[in-house]
């Protein structure tokens, strides 16, 4: 997938996200943006939002 299909991609579903009224947290955002970039894959952007999440999590703790 190049840098536009994934950028596209996306902001796709970004936008269908804001529709149902939600909303991406930060560093989500980031994440998906080192992926678009073309920095990581989707098996890393997976591995580090999983981490992102666990981390939000302990800290709720």
């Amino acid at each position: 997938m190049s840098k536009a299909e994934r950028k596209a991609a996306s902001d796709a579903a970004l936008a269908s996200i804001e529709l149902e009224d939600f909303f991406v947290l930060i560093y989500t955002l980031a994440g998906a943006e080192n992926y678009i970039k073309g920095e990581i894959n989707t098996k890393e952007l997976t591995s580090w939002l999983k981490n992102q999440i666990e981390s939000s999590n302990s800290l709720d703790d």
